[in-house]
């Protein structure tokens, strides 16, 4: 019997979609699913079928924020969530087609562009389980739209209609929810059909050695670059 997973992959024409798949939950980030795109974003950087990542939630919520906050389960990984996206190989791109909140959100501000559905609602908040993850949501959120906006954002922790999140720049463009994918996977097309695999690669990595991002690998991790 096949095991059970909380993110479904499917790739095709060299576009991986990576969807969180526990819809009754609001898709709330558990465990087994940061471990689960962990490996797939680690996966997507070797394979040379892959060419962009698009992330996405089923149903109605793209990630309502993580569901062990308040436990006291520690992550058995090295690393957190938000630098596995920062680091990964590949373009990756965020289909916002519900609420993103907390890490929801925060994992989208780690993406290269960031679409959203016309019914999408956006909240941050820095509190979440993992240290670096907090460090890099809050510096990623400064560098999207500004020291003032972004103190507005998490201190007051109000939640954002998507339209108005793409007036500050939080997001790049609201499409039909119906089209959402649909766009998000031309996109992803437009933005790597010209490059060969290693250049697509080496892009990504240039674009994202960022100072900023150096120097929070390097205290994470004592490791100064992200190729």
């Amino acid at each position: 019997m096949a095991q059970p997973t909380s993110i479904t992959r499917n790739l095709s024409s060299g576009i991986l979609v990576l969807t969180f798949s526990r819809p009754e939950q609001n898709n709330a980030m558990t465990q087994m699913m940061k471990e689960e795109l962990i490996e797939a974003l680690a996966d997507a950087s070797r394979d040379d079928a892959v060419r962009a990542v698009i992330l996405t939630g089923s149903g109605n919520t793209f990630c309502m924020g993580d569901s062990m906050l308040h436990t006291q389960e520690a992550p058995p990984f090295s690393h957190g969530l938000i630098e596995s996206i920062i680091t990964c190989r590949r373009p990756v791109i965020a289909a916002i087609n519900g609420m993103a909140s907390g890490i929801g959100l925060a994992m989208t501000l780690a993406c290269d562009m960031r679409l959203a559905s016309e019914t999408a609602r956006l909240r941050f908040s820095a509190d979440l389980p993992d240290a670096a993850d907090r460090r890099f949501a809050a510096a990623l959120l400064r560098n999207h739209i500004g020291i003032s906006a972004a103190a507005e954002l998490a201190y007051t922790e109000i939640t954002i209609a998507s339209h108005d999140a793409v007036k500050i720049g939080l997001i790049h463009k609201v499409v039909p929810g119906g089209d959402l994918l649909q766009a998000c996977r031309k996109l992803a097309t437009d933005m790597t059909r010209q490059l060969p695999v290693d250049a697509i690669a080496e892009l990504r990595s240039l674009i994202w050695s960022s100072a900023l991002c150096e120097r929070m690998l390097r205290e994470r991790t004592g490791i100064g670059g992200l190729s």
